[in-house]
């Protein structure tokens, strides 16, 4: 076995720059940059100033017809590798593998599993392929579908590599050879954020990407976040209503706020660890087509197994001995 690596910002703090922070501002702040256009808009209104007025409003048009893939690939080059390599530094990121050389030697596109969701999986970003942390895997970030819907963010998503986490187009990419990396216990999660000294991962019923790992033959990476915590401050609607709209919106109702305690502002420039885990192996009489529920409810095991254990022997070294990690 291959003694474990860690890439990144080792052993430096995070770097909340004008320059970084602008860069995870064009990332994760559009929420925020709605209804902060609305109120400049308003602003320029009473004070006459149609000229800038007009101005703003084109832009926001510009914003919503314009494709979402417009200069793609040319900006995911450019701009998507700006973004990434500061927000990198924003947050301090290291990512420790515990055996890269099985991610690189790997002969198929590899499904990395990261938990946990938090109010936004903003580690998802170390996975960039213009990071290059695991050569030889051009990854792609499965997000809701939401932000797909939304102008703007739509387009610095395409650019930044996302696609929707749906399982067509989940299917596609690895049918395409394109490793994926997604949060399996998404925006259910959100609703458990409660205590400090738990952890929740929503995964007991999350089957659906362990059909596809065995459907397309890709092994699964589990993959742990330190930090994510710190990030942002929130409050959310509860109960079964709340799950419902969640579920249709892809968010949870509810407030978050981080740098500068902007409400849906950027996140807060907070140290962030990735553990990357080891491939978990194909079953060795799996077979072509559509896997058995027993394989799929093994290779589930396997994962949740190896998601625990890859919490519990990191959780000291990252300031969370006293934090729980409960499966649900």
């Amino acid at each position: 076995m291959c003694a474990p690596s860690t890439l990144g910002a080792v052993g430096r703090t995070p770097v909340a720059g004008p320059l970084n922070t602008l860069a995870v501002w064009l990332w994760l702040g559009w929420i925020a940059n709605y209804y902060l256009a609305a109120l400049l808009g308003i602003v320029l209104w009473f004070s006459g100033w149609t000229q800038s007025l007009a101005a703003l409003v084109a832009l926001a048009a510009f914003l919503v017809v314009v494709p979402p893939k417009a200069g793609y690939p040319w900006l995911s080059r450019t701009l998507g590798k700006w973004i990434m390599r500061r927000a990198m530094d924003y947050f301090a990121l290291t990512v420790e593998f515990k055996n890269r050389q099985a991610l690189t030697d790997a002969k198929t596109p590899l499904i990395f599993a990261l938990e946990p969701h938090d109010v936004l999986p903003v580690s998802m970003g170390a996975f960039h392929f213009s990071l290059d942390w695991i050569p030889g895997h051009k990854c792609a970030g499965l997000v809701t579908s939401a932000v797909f819907a939304l102008p703007g963010m739509k387009s610095i998503y395409s650019i930044l590599s996302a696609r929707s986490v749906d399982r067509e187009t989940f299917s596609r990419l690895l049918k395409a050879g394109r490793s994926c990396c997604f949060c399996p216990g998404g925006v259910q999660e959100v609703m458990h954020l409660r205590r400090s000294d738990e952890v929740v991962l929503f995964l007991n019923a999350r089957l659906g990407f362990a059909r596809l790992a065995l459907r397309h033959k890709t092994p699964v990476v589990p993959c742990f976040t330190f930090g994510l915590s710190k990030t942002y401050s929130h409050l959310f609607m509860r109960g079964r209503l709340a799950e419902r709209i969640a579920r249709a919106i892809g968010f949870l109702p509810g407030v978050f706020w981080g740098l500068w305690n902007i409400p849906f502002g950027p996140p807060r420039s907070s140290k962030l660890a990735v553990v990357v885990g080891e491939p978990i192996p194909m079953p060795s009489d799996l077979l072509d087509g559509e896997p058995s529920n027993e394989a799929i409810l093994a290779y589930h095991a396997q994962f949740i197994q190896a998601m625990t254990a890859l919490y519990e022997k990191h959780k000291a070294e990252h300031g969370m001995e006293h934090v729980t990690l409960r499966i649900i």
